[in-house]
């Protein structure tokens, strides 16, 4: 996986874009959710800004963190709750936007290609337009004509109704503009593996207010390169979860826990995932997010307590291999305990109530 971040580093650093530091999980610019994707805290100020803003050029590897997926994690392939990508893209004052697009989908081919996915394995989404709030929005000719320019062809182009591949985020001041979905085939089904946003309005929730800049950004997902250029059927079958599962299996037994395989995957995410937001900051308070931690806590301990797993045994363990895994980010020993305690804590309840 490092090799994979170290080459995307790489090849956006070459191209001039400028390396910036990740966000925070507990992001500013999405109420009541996680970091829900990158450069955000860059990206958005310039575009909510009514004067010309001078364009920019980054990239960032980031965690993201949607709470959507954690109703599907065990039961997805691909899947995570928290996971790591690689945003690249141009904000401010673009006068031509079709050149920038036309830049940034050339930039993430031989990127893709670089990462032994060729450009005629791909399929694009595209927005095919639509009425969303007060304004009538044509089709994404834009990005179909710069696919085209690329040797596309109409087949790997698929436009979309809806709001699938037109962002539009409920509440004020919200970023809104065309989506770009890209997906590969694996193991007979498709694997969306990046993505472009294409910011162009402001949503004032009774109409969508054209913006002075812009913004332009593509996103790749680490865990799902990692995935695809695996022989794996699953991301649940690569690193950190392989070394935890064949720990488990050689304490309790391969085959009992590859019946409940589904359930010890939700159990490794979940720790993984509320270890990074407890580092970054957030607190088991009465925040949105706080309140989702504790729901998240909660079903930790339900499957430990049903499961009568060995919690300190288990815990040790996994968060061994999650920081081994993840070493390239700081772990906090407060946030190892504080969630140690607070699963203890929740297991010595359900107890009590049996």
């Amino acid at each position: 996986m490092q090799d994979i971040i170290d080459q995307y580093i790489e090849f956006t650093s070459q191209r001039g874009y400028r390396q910036v530091g990740r966000s925070n999980l507990v992001a500013l610019f999405f109420k009541g959710e996680f970091n829900l994707s990158g450069a955000h805290s860059h990206l958005v100020p310039a575009i909510l800004t009514e004067e010309k803003v001078k364009k920019d050029a980054i990239s960032v590897v980031d965690l993201c963190v949607r709470k959507a997926d954690s109703e599907i994690l065990g039961y997805s392939t691909a899947h995570l709750l928290l996971f790591e990508m690689g945003v690249f893209g141009q904000f401010g004052y673009i006068e031509d936007t079709a050149d920038v697009e036309r830049e940034q989908i050339q930039y993430l081919l031989e990127m893709l290609e670089s990462f032994s996915i060729p450009k005629h394995k791909l399929i694009f989404t595209t927005c095919q337009g639509g009425h969303y709030i007060d304004r009538e929005i044509p089709s994404d000719k834009q990005t179909y004509d710069c696919l085209k320019q690329f040797g596309l062809s109409d087949s790997q182009i698929i436009p979309t109704k809806g709001k699938r591949n037109f962002m539009l985020s409920r509440g004020i001041d919200r970023l809104a503009g065309y989506n770009v979905e890209v997906y590969v085939l694996k193991n007979d089904s498709y694997l969306e593996i990046a993505s472009m946003n294409i910011y162009r309005y402001i949503n004032k929730l009774s109409y969508l207010k054209e913006t002075v800049n812009s913004g332009i950004g593509c996103g790749i997902g680490f865990d799902r390169i990692n995935f695809y250029n695996s022989d794996k059927k699953s991301v649940y079958q690569l690193e950190p979860f392989a070394s935890i599962i064949e720990q488990t299996q050689a304490k309790y037994g391969k085959t009992s826990v590859l019946l409940i395989e589904n359930k010890i995957v939700r159990l490794i995410e979940l720790v993984k995932a509320v270890l990074f937001i407890l580092g970054d900051g957030q607190k088991f308070d009465n925040t949105p997010q706080g309140k989702t931690l504790t729901t998240y806590i909660a079903r930790i301990a339900s499957e430990i307590f049903y499961l009568e797993i060995d919690l300190e045994w288990f815990y040790e363990m996994a968060v061994l291999s999650i920081s081994k895994h993840y070493s390239r980010y700081p772990f906090h020993n407060e946030a190892k305990q504080d969630l140690f305690e607070k699963i203890l804590g929740r297991i010595k309840r359900l107890k009590t109530t049996e």
